[in-house]
Formats: C-alpha cells, sequence, structure tokens
C-alpha cells in the first residue's frame, strides 16, 4: 500500500477554515472589514477571490465601470491617472482600492498597476453591497474611509497648487 493512501484527506470544513483565516488576516487590516462580525464573514466567504499577479499587469483601468473592491495581500502597486498614466500613489499589502465607484456608481477614478508581483483579495461589488447590508458598522466605517482618503487626496492637490501657483519668496537682492 503507497504511504500517500494512508494520509487523511482534510475534510472541506478544515479546508474552509483555513481559506477564512488568511482572508481574516488580510481583512483585519482594513478599520471597515475588520467590523465584520465571523458569522458574517462566513456567509460571503465564496465572494472573496485570491488573484496572483505579475509585475506590469493592469488590475483596473481608469474610467472602467466599477466592479470590485480590491486589499492588496502581498506586493506593490502604482496607482497612476490620465492619458500620460502620471503616477499618483502607491498601494502595499494592507491598503485598500475600488470602494469609491461603487458607492457612487461611477467608473474608476485611476489606472492600478503592478509594480512587482503581486497577491490581491478581490471581492465583488455585489458581495460588497450585500455586506454593507448585512452589517451597517461594515457601511459606515467603508464610507468613512472613503471619505478620509478623498479629503487627504482633495489636500494634497491643494498643497501642489499652492507651491506651484505662489511667487517665490526671494531676497530683495535676488533677480528673478
Amino acid at each position: 500500500m503507497p504511504w500517500s493512501t494512508c494520509i487523511p484527506k482534510l475534510p472541506t470544513p478544515f479546508s474552509a477554515h483555513i481559506r477564512m483565516q488568511e482572508i481574516l488576516r488580510v481583512l483585519r487590516l482594513h478599520p471597515a472589514f475588520s467590523a465584520l462580525s465571523l458569522n458574517v464573514l462566513s456567509q460571503f466567504l465564496q465572494s472573496f477571490e485570491t488573484l496572483d499577479v505579475a509585475a506590469g499587469d493592469v488590475i483596473v483601468h481608469e474610467r472602467d465601470p466599477a466592479g470590485a473592491v480590491y486589499a492588496v495581500v502581498a506586493g506593490r502597486l502604482t496607482v497612476s491617472q490620465g492619458d500620460n498614466a502620471e503616477v499618483i500613489g502607491y498601494l502595499r499589502m494592507g491598503d485598500f482600492f475600488g470602494e469609491r465607484g461603487l458607492f457612487e456608481n461611477t467608473p474608476r477614478r485611476a489606472t492600478v498597476t503592478a509594480a512587482i508581483e503581486s497577491r490581491l483579495l478581490r471581492v465583488d461589488g455585489d458581495a460588497v453591497r450585500q455586506l454593507q447590508e448585512a452589517s451597517p458598522r461594515f457601511a459606515v466605517r467603508l464610507r468613512e474611509l472613503a471619505d478620509q482618503r478623498d479629503r487627504r487626496g482633495l489636500n494634497r492637490s491643494l498643497l501642489t497648487l499652492s507651491r506651484t501657483s505662489c511667487p517665490t519668496n526671494r531676497g530683495p537682492n535676488t533677480r528673478g
């Protein structure tokens, strides 16, 4: 009798438990998703998909319809906007993106590309909406976080604008 036939197969519930623990490890990094109870999360376990992406792979394109929320499990991603693909930010382990378009039913605001080989956790938009219904606390926290990120982006834009549009303070003996 071969050795491999003596090893017991893991039951499906145990596999589901391991998968839930992996997902929980990532979701605990996010203040809104960490608000979900184990009971609610277990109901939506099948809605979470793990994606392995290579460097250079585009995860979402600017102006595409919003359809999912993503969490960065490992790796690094770039966030770019405009026809010239100006890099406006980076995402790393624990960062999430994609929720704003779902809230407002608007197209993606930016393109997100893997800078290096990365692993993502994807949650379908319908599942996010169902999670919001199942957990009002989750819905409120997700909205607050998206609003905070928008305010930070606005503050950064205003700071950049003030640096570029204000005349430089030059001394009296400086030509310019």
